[in-house]
Order: structure tokens, then C-alpha cells, then sequence
């Protein structure tokens, strides 16, 4: 296993070169894959059949905080992780992923009390599972921690939970969409995993090229869909 303190040079194909805890942040996020989740969130209210943009903005902004910067903090506490982190402590982790968790399920909550209580229920799933893929051997003893449950809980869960804040109900064709959507992130952690793997055992570029072009290819792809998706929506 890596060390903890080691820092993988260009451990991704989207890593910048982290001189402090500002860059190491920056590389938390892992951009590509959180805007994939935007992605997804985008896809479900525009296929909605109401869209409201008052209730996709503040569904975007929980899930930047919840999955984007709360799920990959903690996944560097995990012994499953990937371990790149130098210069943030564990403790700076610990809080970065508590208070963007509270503060995404209280945007939430808010909208649950005010629009929908059964929004609750796709924050206790959502939180859930945040918690459960991510410390694996603190929370369902790795059950959870698969790449079915990355598919389900980092694209189906907000596809879906887009389309029903702004539907206001859950229909056959929504969760038949969500199949796909959710093969595209299962697509995207095998792929990326293999990648990160080659690099970190420092493979020649040329074998690991192909499937890491797919990564990136796969990424603009779901960019592209939901882009046409927000086209089709306005047309």
C-alpha cells in the first residue's frame, strides 16, 4: 500500500502539482468526476417534466459539497483510498467532509420541509452511502464499497433525485434513464482505477494511453449529453 505521506506524481491525468493544502484541495475534488455528477443533476431536472432552475441550483450545490469535497475527504481517511494527500492533517479532512456533509443535507432538509418531504429520504440515501463507499471499514464492513454502489450512489441517486425534486414524483421512465447514467460512472471508476493504478506503478504512457483517452472521452461525453439535454429543454 502506498505510504500515506508519499505524494504520486501525476497520480491522474487532471492532477496539478501540489506545493501546499490549497493544490491538495484542488486535486480532492477530482474536477473531471464531480462535474460528471453536476452532469447528472443537470440530466434529471432537464428531463423532468417540469424544470424548475431554483430547485437545480441549490441540488447542484449539495451535491458539489456532499459528493465533491465531503465523500473524497474522506476517502483519504480510509485504508481503501488512494492516499495522496502531504500537507492536509487528518483532523483538516475530518472537518472539511463533516461540514460540507451537514451543510449539504441542511440545503436539503430545507427544500424538504419546504417542497417535498420525501426529499429526506434521497438525503438519508445520499448520506448514507457517502459515509459507507468511502469508509468502507468503519461503516456495512465494505459491503458497500463497490463499483455497483459507485454507480448507484455517485450517478443514479443524483439522477434521480434531480428528476424528483423537480418533478415531485418518481416515474418508470426515470428510473429506466437511470440505468445508463449510472453505467457511465460504473464505466468511469473501472477505467479510472486501472489508470491510476498504471501511473502509480509506472507504466509506459503508451500502455495505459488508450483506456485513459476512453477516461477522458467518456467524461466529455456525459459533459456533452447534459449540455444537449439543457439545449433540448430551451428549444
Amino acid at each position: 500500500m502506498l505510504d500515506r505521506k508519499m505524494v504520486m506524481a501525476k497520480a491522474t491525468w487532471y492532477f496539478v502539482d501540489a506545493k501546499g493544502k490549497l493544490g491538495e484541495v484542488w486535486n480532492l475534488i477530482h474536477w473531471p468526476y464531480t462535474l460528471m455528477v453536476q452532469a447528472y443533476l443537470i440530466m434529471g431536472a432537464t428531463l423532468a417534466p417540469e424544470f424548475h432552475l431554483d430547485r437545480l441550483l441549490p441540488a447542484m450545490l449539495a451535491y458539489f459539497l456532499g459528493l465533491g469535497i465531503a465523500a473524497h475527504a474522506f476517502d483519504q481517511l480510509s485504508k481503501t483510498g488512494s492516499h495522496y494527500v502531504k500537507f492536509l492533517t487528518d483532523r483538516e479532512l475530518l472537518v472539511m467532509g463533516l461540514a460540507s456533509l451537514c451543510t449539504a443535507a441542511g440545503i436539503g432538509i430545507y427544500h424538504a420541509v419546504t417542497i417535498a418531504p420525501l426529499l429526506l429520504v434521497f438525503i438519508a440515501i445520499g448520506a448514507f452511502f457517502v459515509l459507507a463507499y468511502t469508509l468502507p471499514d468503519k461503516i456495512g464492513t465494505n459491503l458497500f464499497h463497490s463499483d455497483i454502489s459507485f454507480a448507484f450512489s455517485f450517478a443514479f441517486m443524483p439522477f434521480l433525485t434531480s428528476y424528483y425534486v423537480n418533478a415531485l414524483t418518481i416515474t418508470p421512465q426515470a428510473l429506466a434513464f437511470g440505468i445508463p447514467i449510472a453505467l457511465t460512472a460504473w464505466v468511469e471508476i473501472v477505467l479510472s482505477r486501472y489508470v491510476r493504478t498504471a501511473r502509480k506503478l509506472g507504466w509506459e504512457t503508451e500502455r495505459y494511453k488508450p483506456p485513459e483517452l476512453a477516461l477522458t472521452l467518456l467524461v466529455f461525453l456525459v459533459y456533452s449529453f447534459a449540455l444537449a439535454s439543457v439545449v433540448w429543454r430551451l428549444a
